[in-house]
């Protein structure tokens, strides 16, 4: 009986909500397994609409499947992305998400134009007034080199190579790049090391999202034809700044299930909601006003799911990303569609893999090895964690 004090504070204790710091630990988790799911996603619906199986995955008419598991990369990057911007200078913070991103980006586009696309062409039906010759396609007003070059910088100028789009997936990485810059601003005029200016602007963020969602007028603005740009940083920045708030306040918010359902049913309410766009998915739809939401979800899932050796040393995530659409193109050109959708897409998968795999060992990890290569080690308070990588 004299113990009792103690017993109790042990039960307190055991019942108190673990925060997200305790629970996550890095090279402990399962995000590698969530970013690896989310590009496989990915590759299905791209599959579904290049086979010409579906509806590309249309969620009531206001948003489709892939689009959400793109929700989910900027979830994951906003909370992986903070731990990074955290522990290291804006210059070589800078550094790593280039060599994260365009080495793997520029390969890919060359491989696109000068593989794919090329053993493409001349699988296609041509006439004798338009040759299918090489010297056809590199003369094409559209071609490989103005595909490489119009796209250089991440901004997807150019989709088409002749008459086909050839990699339907790189699109986001612009708007990926640009949210890490937005990063880098704020910690280079040191909001960023502020815990309540990131708040805020990740609050404010979605109140603007909000407002040009709910204005009639205002959303008629912003499609596919116009604003593009401005309507895709508007839907991406409050995910990404939300998970970077997740980080910061990592010991403060509690790991709870509870959360993770609520958030995710509020979501999946929004599909109801009587505001924005009524048709998508590439219009400013309730459903995306709503994606904030799936941040925590995301996140909650990535501590929990009991995958946390997948991807540790080998991360082919990217690759799956970058080259599944072209794969699946090029079976489409073939005509290996015809077989049905299960045989195709396991064609999709399996010739997917080959590139993602050569993409990590020959290009992504040789770059990364480089991140130290201009920074002396007193630029960085601590090293770069894995999962940020």
């Amino acid at each position: 009986m004299g113990d009792w004090p103690v017993t109790l504070a042990r039960h307190k204790q055991s019942i108190r909500s673990r925060s997200i710091h305790e629970s996550v630990q890095p090279g402990k988790n399962s995000f590698n397994f969530l970013r690896m799911a989310l590009a496989l996603i990915v590759l299905i619906n791209h599959a579904e609409a290049l086979g010409g199986f579906g509806s590309f995955g249309l969620i009531g008419q206001k948003s489709v499947i892939d689009t959400i598991a793109v929700y989910g990369f900027f979830s994951l990057s906003g909370y992986l992305i903070a731990a990074s911007a955290s522990r290291n200078s804006v210059p070589r913070y800078l550094w790593a998400r280039f060599l994260r991103v365009l080495p793997g980006f520029w390969t890919s586009l060359v491989l696109t134009a000068f593989l794919f696309s090329l053993v493409g062409w001349f699988a296609l039906p041509h006439s004798p007034q338009h040759p299918g010759t090489l010297s056809a396609y590199v003369h094409l007003s559209d071609g490989p080199f103005q595909y490489v070059r119009n796209n250089l910088f991440l901004e997807i100028l150019q989709l088409h190579i002749g008459a086909l789009v050839w990699n339907g997936s790189l699109w986001t990485l612009y708007y990926e790049f640009g949210c890490y810059l937005f990063l880098a601003v704020m910690c280079t005029v040191r909001l960023f090391q502020f815990r309540i200016s990131t708040a805020l602007a990740a609050g404010l963020s979605w109140v603007l999202l909000l407002w040009v969602t709910i204005d009639p007028a205002l959303n008629l603005k912003f499609n596919v034809y116009d604003n593009w740009v401005a309507m895709n940083f508007l839907v991406f920045l409050p995910i990404f700044l939300v998970g970077a708030v997740i980080y910061l306040y990592r010991k403060v918010i509690p790991d709870s299930g509870l959360i993770a359902i609520c958030s995710l049913l509020v979501f999946v309410a929004s599909y109801w909601m009587p505001f924005g766009a009524s048709v998508g998915p590439f219009r400013l739809s309730s459903m995306a006003a709503m994606a904030p939401f799936l941040v925590y979800p995301v996140i909650w899932l990535g501590i929990h799911l009991p995958f946390q050796n997948f991807g540790v040393k080998n991360d082919y995530s990217f690759g799956v990303y970058i080259y599944s659409y072209p794969v699946a193109q090029l079976l489409t050109v073939w005509g290996l569609n015809r077989w049905g959708f299960a045989p195709y897409l396991a064609l999709a998968i399996l010739g997917t893999l080959p590139f993602a795999v050569g993409s990590w060992f020959l290009i992504e990890q040789r770059a990364l090895r480089q991140k130290d290569f201009h920074f002396k080690r007193r630029f960085s308070n601590s090293p770069e964690t894995p999962a940020a990588q």
